[in-house]
């Protein structure tokens, strides 16, 4: 999907929010770019993964582009 931009992806932004069902740990509602490290990585390989996040910029934050991902991705 990333590499074709095929299907197009719905913004996150203009759909309708669920506040009394849904917890939303996350303010911005944008698409996001990338994954999360898994919890426990930062347990079991805490020397890495301190590292990788010191070079995002300090936060594990999955808005903030990988290095690699130049282009936006095609949503409507």
């Amino acid at each position: 999907m990333r590499r074709s931009d095929y299907p197009v992806v719905m913004d996150r932004t203009k759909l309708e929010k669920f506040e009394k069902d849904f917890t939303y740990d996350d303010k911005n509602l944008e698409t996001p770019v990338r994954l999360r490290y898994p919890i426990l990585e930062g347990k079991y390989n805490s020397e890495n993964y301190n590292a990788a996040i010191q070079r995002m910029g300090g936060s594990d934050d999955w808005h903030k582009r990988m290095w690699w991902d130049k282009s936006d991705i095609n949503v409507k």
